[in-house]
Parts: C-alpha cells; structure tokens; sequence
C-alpha cells in the first residue's frame, strides 16, 4: 500500500510537466505570429475600386417596336419603346427613372422607374410600362442604384402627333449669324416660339427665340440669332413675351431647330452655324 501510494504523485508530477511544457510551446508560437501592439489589426475592404463610385449615364439608344428611333411621339402606344442606357459604375439592382419635362421645363414632374429587362455594370436595358406619363416636350432619364444614388441626365425629345405639328424642311440648312432661315410644315401659329439648342448641349431648358409671322400656318421665318432665351416661356405664361431667365451666345456649330406651340413640340430639323 506504502509503494502504490508514493506512485500516484510521481505519475502526476510527471502528467504536470508534460502539461507545463506543452502550454509553453504554445504560447512561444502564439508570441511569434501575434502582431506588435502597435501594429494593430488590418481590415482590408474586399469592395473593388471604384464600385463604390456613382453611376456615370454616357448614351442612350431609343427603340420602337425594337427599331432605333430618334425620339418618342405623342399617341404612339408607350409601351412598344424600349431604352437602351450605357455608362459606368451601374450597380447590380439599378434602374432607368424618367421624368417629363414638358414644353415648359418650369420643373420637373413625378419620377417614374422603367422596368429594368437587363443590365451590367456598363449597360442597362429598360422597357416603359403602359403607366408611363408622357407629355410633348423633354424626357429625363438617368440611372438610379439600389442605394439610391443617381446618375447625371440625359433628355429624350418628345414630339408632337406629325400630322398635328411637324417641320418639313429648313432652308437654308447652314449659315452665319444675321441669316434669314424658312421652315415649312404644318401646324404652324403666328409668332411660335422656336427652339433653337446646341447639339450635344446637356441644358434641359428649351432655350429658344421668337418667330416671325405665318399667314398660312405652313411657314416660319426668323433670323440665326446672336443669343437665345432660357426658357421658352411664351407657351407657359400665354404672353408673346416674357423676360428670360438667362441667355446663352450663339457661337458656330450645329444646332437643334423645332417648333413649339399648344400643340406641342415638333421634330427636330438641324442647322449649321457658321463662322463669318
């Protein structure tokens, strides 16, 4: 009994030391890979660069009945046109959001969100519903993320019935500033406002000029300004003429030429400003 009892405290001392010496290892390994006290924890971000950046609306395609178009007619059935948007940063869960602008541009309308058929980082597909409101003027239309950050606009002209207000021809098609320039079409009324916008510009107001008289509502005439009017306000406030917001220098290039009345806007026919 006297042998078997010092023979348990060996056996633990020695369990003790294997233990003891096994914690040690431990935590002289621990101590190797462990970071400095300074050094800290690095939290490395696994979002790619620039994905956090906001949508970026460079282009847009318009379609009709899948046909490219170059802009959207009153009474067509709303539902046939389609949009096509390119650009960069589009996240995952975006959409294309519209708003009608109108002849008057005085503000934008209610927001309405297209239905989304496909889309990537640089492109997104979007369709217009049935419910889509829809008035003879501008459209905006951007890329809005599933954070809700937009993107710049972009504008979709929106015209008139043809039959009811169109322009037929513009003569001359070029010219410098002072020159005397016809349009013939129909629909039009004495004194119709004229927009008259740079290619490419990305203003939303319809800047504009005044024309002079059409006895037979199938012509108008008006001399290539030096500068043109923000907004075209004669349509909103029923006055031939109203003070303009601001006015903006005619210099040469190409510019955007149609006509606005009740009826609408009509389509667009181009114009070169030429140097003197």
């Amino acid at each position: 009994m006297y042998n078997r009892a010092r023979r348990v405290p060996r056996e633990v001392n020695e369990m003790m030391r294997i233990y003891l010496s096994t914690l040690l290892l431990l935590l002289a390994g621990m101590a190797l890979i462990a970071p400095s006290a300074g050094q800290g924890f690095e939290c490395r971000s696994t979002i790619a660069a620039g994905a956090s950046d906001p949508p970026n609306l460079t282009a847009f395609q318009l379609f009709f009945k899948r046909q490219p178009v170059d802009q959207m007619v009153i009474g067509d059935k709303i539902k046939k046109y389609s949009i096509n948007l390119s650009g960069t940063a589009f996240a995952a869960g975006s959409n294309a959001v519209v708003d009608s602008l109108g002849v008057c541009a005085l503000g934008l309308g209610q927001p309405q969100t297209l239905t989304t058929i496909d889309q990537d980082s640089t492109h997104l597909r979007a369709a217009f519903p049935r419910s889509t409101e829809l008035s003879s003027g501008l459209l905006s239309v951007k890329v809005v993320g599933p954070d809700g950050s937009g993107s710049n606009m972009l504008a979709i002209d929106v015209i008139a019935k043809p039959a009811e207000l169109s322009v037929s021809s513009i003569s001359p098609q070029s010219g410098p500033i002072g020159t005397p320039v016809t349009l013939a079409g129909v629909g039009f009324s004495r004194g119709d406002p004229i927009r008259f916008s740079a290619v490419g510009s990305d203003r939303f107001e319809l800047v504009g000029l005044y024309s002079r008289s059409s006895a037979d509502g199938a012509t108008l005439s008006f001399q290539v300004p030096d500068s043109v009017i923000i907004p075209v306000c004669a349509i909103c406030t029923g006055l031939p003429v109203c003070d303009p917001a601001a006015t903006l220098s005619v210099s040469p290039g190409q510019y955007q030429v149609s006509v606005i009345n009740s009826k609408g806007m009509s389509n667009v026919l181009l114009f070169e400003v030429t140097a003197r």
